[in-house]
């Protein structure tokens, strides 16, 4: 079977090109950045013939029209590399007087083994719609069966499992309870680095399990760093690292991470909607909220985004809205976060019967099967905002047991400003390892 008949190429780094969606995947997930129908022919062009030397005028037979005074092939393949975020003479290198020659490893991929690459892109792109519990399943188990066949990016299935059990560990959806899953994601992530030293996935992992299993924040730091030193505009990466800055007293370093992890992963949502919560963490509750609801408008059936919403509009004391959009985000998804955020906000109106349904709501969801165990953080908020403040304080303290991962912002969360007066939550907070006010001034002295 010749190239021509080829579905796809895969090309060096993790690339795919897929010839039936026209598209390009990196470690079977879309760039963000689309080529168009010309660049995808030129990229196609280049596949077709790896190392060889290919003068301007054969790549010109497309017909490609580029920018006036500009040699339109030149133009082209600067697009291209730009989209596909290589640096400038990466894979595609020019020959002075001739035209350009494609060096990357390129390799044929044929029906049958197409469908392995796109099973994870499929994924990839559910989870990307939906982030819900069974999308993290799935996507889970599509990474174990990419591991299984043995290919030749076991590193970058190992970095997505172990970014995968770190999701499904996660308060938000507690679909496994974290000791189950975490340390499976630390095995997962230093067995990539084995493979791969260079996985900034890997490292960005690790920095989690570091952060919010292990309470260990000077070691944490050091990985995100790490990761950013491999690939300075990883996104997942400049995420965690915001979450670890702005808890750790650096806000405007924080928010800097955030808007630059947004700005290079533009249709990502969960990124977008995180970037409200940021601002809202860095106390910046206006551009939380004008933030979120501008997400929401772009991701309409994105639950999170109106969970995130409701926390800044909260914040605003703007009751009614808030609890208008946490019945927004439970309509799409059945969240404990967002059953306690709702059960939270009308115990603080006053409706002590709401918050009574919020607690059962969340026992129903565990006997029910849907979720793996009923997050002691999610029975704090809605203890929080009955102002039951001794049952609150205790929830908090099995969540440090649990390693509940939303800890980590308990000194600077606006819910929790009535109980950081009450005695034990000090103590709470230096068991999770936040630093103190006075630790912050002596870190940044």
């Amino acid at each position: 079977m010749g190239p021509q008949e080829a579905s796809g190429y895969r090309f060096s780094d993790g690339y795919y090109a897929d010839a039936h969606q026209r598209l390009v995947l990196r470690d079977g997930v879309p760039l963000s950045k689309y080529l168009t129908d010309r660049e995808f022919e030129v990229l196609w062009f280049f596949l077709l013939r790896p190392k060889e030397t290919i003068p301007r005028k054969d790549v010109d037979l497309l017909r490609i029209v580029g920018k006036v005074g500009r040699r339109s092939v030149d133009v082209c393949i600067g697009q291209i590399q730009k989209k596909l975020g290589f640096r400038r003479g990466k894979w595609f290198s020019l020959v002075p007087g001739i035209g350009y020659r494609f060096t990357a490893e390129v390799w044929p991929v044929y029906e049958a083994a197409q469908q392995i690459i796109c099973g994870p892109y499929r994924t990839s792109i559910l989870h990307f719609h939906q982030r819900t519990v069974s999308s993290i399943r799935t996507a889970l188990a599509e990474s174990l069966r990419l591991l299984d066949l043995n290919l030749d990016n076991r590193a970058k299935a190992l970095a997505a499992i172990a970014n995968n059990y770190m999701n499904l560990s996660h308060s938000a959806f507690s679909a496994e309870l974290p000791e189950s899953v975490v340390p499976k994601a630390r095995q997962a992530a230093l067995q990539a680095l084995i493979m791969d030293p260079s996985s900034a996935d890997a490292y960005r992992t690790l920095g989690l399990v570091s952060l919010i299993y292990d309470y260990e924040w000077k070691v944490a730091e050091p990985h995100f760093k790490k990761a950013l030193e491999i690939d300075p505009h990883h996104p997942s990466s400049l995420l965690s690292y915001a979450h670890f800055l702005v808890s750790s007293g650096r806000p405007g370093e924080a928010i800097a991470a955030a808007e630059l992890a947004a700005a290079v992963a533009p249709g990502n949502q969960i990124i977008h909607a995180s970037l409200a919560w940021i601002y809202l963490l860095a106390n910046k509750i206006d551009m939380a909220i004008i933030h979120a609801g501008h997400v929401s408008s772009l991701f309409p059936e994105f639950s999170l985004c109106y969970t995130f919403l409701g926390w800044a509009q909260e914040a605003r004391q703007q009751y009614v809205a808030a609890e208008r959009s946490f019945r927004k985000s439970l309509e799409l998804d059945l969240t404990p976060i967002a059953i306690a955020s709702l059960g939270h906000l009308c115990a603080k109106m006053g409706d002590v019967s709401a918050a009574e349904t919020a607690l059962r709501d969340l026992f129903d969801l565990y006997r029910a099967g849907r979720i793996a165990y009923v997050s002691s953080y999610c029975e704090a908020l809605v203890y929080a905002g009955l102002r039951s403040h001794k049952s609150a304080i205790c929830a908090l303290e099995r969540a440090v047991d649990e390693r509940c991962g939303l800890l980590i912002h308990l000194r600077i969360d606006p819910r929790w400003t009535q109980l950081r007066r009450i005695k034990g939550f000090d103590e709470l907070a230096n068991r999770v390892g936040i630093p103190t006010a006075g630790q912050i001034r002596a870190n940044n002295t």
